[in-house]
């Protein structure tokens, strides 16, 4: 256990730099240990949303003014973007094989749902399916 907590803070390093990383708390209060990790998404240079609004400017003649390129920035987008995070759950996966942790399905259409909805799913489940009878 030791040594996969280790490496899963040695990956959060790696991936988010060492000084984004503020915290990384193991939870063994549930079924499955887990980490919870603070990082905070501090990268360089120009915003991708500034980018993007600052060269439609450009085209539509708008004056537009410079900024700095290379200065760092707290920035989810470029941290948390879904290409991103796809690729955070493969390469996690690649450094917990020795573990046996496979990476879940790549592309699954299983969509998130809230626990009321999943309860409401089941209770409805549960009224649909025939009863047994009792002899």
């Amino acid at each position: 256990m030791d040594a996969w907590a280790k490496d899963s803070c040695g990956w959060l390093q790696k991936t988010f730099g060492k000084e984004n990383v503020v915290s990384a708390v193991l939870h063994l209060d549930e079924k499955t240990p887990h980490i919870h990790a603070t990082v905070v998404p501090i990268t360089r240079g120009e915003r991708r949303k500034a980018k993007l609004e600052r060269e439609k400017n450009a085209q539509s003649g708008k004056r537009t003014y410079r900024t700095k390129k290379d200065r760092p920035c707290l920035c989810a987008d470029g941290v948390m973007a879904r290409d991103k995070l796809k690729a955070y759950q493969t390469t996690y996966a690649e450094a917990m094989a020795k573990y046996g942790l496979r990476r879940g399905v790549e592309g699954s259409e299983a969509k998130h749902i809230s626990t009321q909805q999943y309860y409401r799913e089941v209770l409805s489940a549960r009224t649909k399916s025939p009863s047994r009878s009792r002899t």
